[in-house]
């Protein structure tokens, strides 16, 4: 129990960090593009067309950026709050429900600029604000692990992978081992490196990272489930390379 107990911690303290870093990040984007003119979106109140990012708030439509810095700004110290407060499953639970919150707003109000982390955020924020007061009960029985544990251990088997069964059911080049080829210029944040790899890659590595990628997600994913340490590990030591792969 101790040392699961000990694992929680460490990744309690994991998603205080992810929770500083996409709030604060948020941040300057909304300076940015409160200043740049948006795209078509329809008004609530008259139907008109405007040009905005942001999708509509309660707030008056001049007030939104500010109301979106402060939601920006009050998430980013609930992290560090979470970070450096000691724990106590009251005030966690309190923490988390105004993560949740303020992770609703930003994903609610962020318009065409929210991706898929955003969402994700709330979701994880939520697990966490119903499961880290349960951290210091016993384990399962049978299976050893804690309720939080086991909890987030289900969320990343199902988003790792629905990540591979959208792949495979979705556009035909994920079943050729062709999408590589042009996800590196399609894909949500294309580096310089990009221009690289889809012009002087040949198709056949191309089709083996894609390859690689479907292993990962489609059949990796069920060792996350295994009550084994290794198999466990090698979930992790898997999906920390297709992280890096994905952002390199």
């Amino acid at each position: 129990m101790d040392n699961d107990y000990s694992t929680w911690e460490y990744f309690e303290c994991g998603m205080a960090i992810c929770n500083i870093i996409q709030f604060s990040s948020f941040l300057p984007q909304i300076v940015a593009l409160s200043t740049l003119q948006g795209k078509y979106v329809t008004t609530k109140n008259n139907g008109k067309p405007k040009r905005s990012w942001f999708n509509e708030t309660f707030f008056p439509e001049e007030h939104t950026p500010l109301y979106l810095k402060s939601v920006c700004l009050s998430g980013a110290i609930l992290g560090f709050l979470t970070l450096f407060l000691p724990h106590s499953p009251i005030l966690h639970f309190i923490l988390y429900s105004l993560l949740t919150f303020a992770s609703y707003l930003l994903t609610n109000s962020a318009g065409v600029f929210c991706l898929q982390m955003e969402p994700m955020t709330v979701e994880v924020n939520f697990l966490m604000t119903i499961t880290s007061p349960l951290a210091r009960v016993s384990p399962i029985p049978f299976i050893h692990t804690s309720i939080p544990t086991l909890t987030f251990r289900i969320l990343a088997f199902r988003l790792m992978l629905s990540a591979g069964i959208v792949k495979i059911f979705g556009s035909p080049t994920w079943r050729d081992l062709t999408a590589m080829k042009d996800h590196y210029f399609t894909q949500p944040l294309p580096n310089p490196v990009s221009y690289f790899m889809t012009i002087h890659v040949p198709l056949s590595l191309h089709k083996a990272s894609v390859a690689v990628s479907l292993v990962m997600e489609c059949i990796v994913p069920f060792f996350i489930l295994s009550p084994f340490e290794t198999p466990r590990f090698i979930a992790f030591f898997c999906f920390v390379q297709l992280m890096l792969m994905i952002n390199i």
